[in-house]
């Protein structure tokens, strides 16, 4: 629970408070689908409590716009390996980071879900270590097969 408390003490402290992230494109959809742009997708997560539930905000192409939930989910052993994500951290990351980094972490799932079909999940933690030496990380994939490094 403390690690939870300081994550979320991390992403923001009051009702409302926002910071942004961007999701830089790491693996783009095949060439028969719309070409996604070059450029980050950029994010905005509102924080409610104290940073471990709000809402994430997405705008992806064509005007289309995701939207959707962010919870921080405890480490439960029974539900750890049905991560969704598990595979885009190690595309992203390298071999192996999901379960040396992620795995057994309290860290935040959402699924953003836009007006014209687009479904993006996202998953992102703090890393251990204080101040500066700590970063939060994370992945996004959508369901046209781009999977993006989140950056906060």
């Amino acid at each position: 629970m403390a690690a939870g408390l300081s994550l979320g003490l991390g992403l923001g402290l009051m009702v409302g408070c926002s910071v942004t992230a961007k999701l830089y494109p790491v693996q783009t959809a095949p060439v028969s689908a719309p070409e996604p742009s070059a450029q980050p997708l950029v994010a905005e997560l509102v924080f409610a409590g104290l940073g471990k539930s709000g809402t994430v905000t997405v705008p992806v192409a064509a005007g289309e716009v995701c939207r959707g939930p962010y919870s921080f989910m405890e480490p439960n052993p029974a539900t750890l390996d049905k991560n969704t994500l598990s595979a885009a951290w190690d595309q992203v990351y390298g071999p192996g980071y999901y379960v040396a980094h992620v795995l057994g972490m309290y860290h935040a799932v959402t699924e953003l879900r836009g007006s014209q079909g687009t479904i993006l999940w996202m998953d992102f933690y703090r890393t251990p270590g204080e101040g500066r030496g700590s970063q939060i990380l994370g992945v996004a994939k959508d369901n046209r097969s781009n999977l993006y490094k989140v950056v906060f």
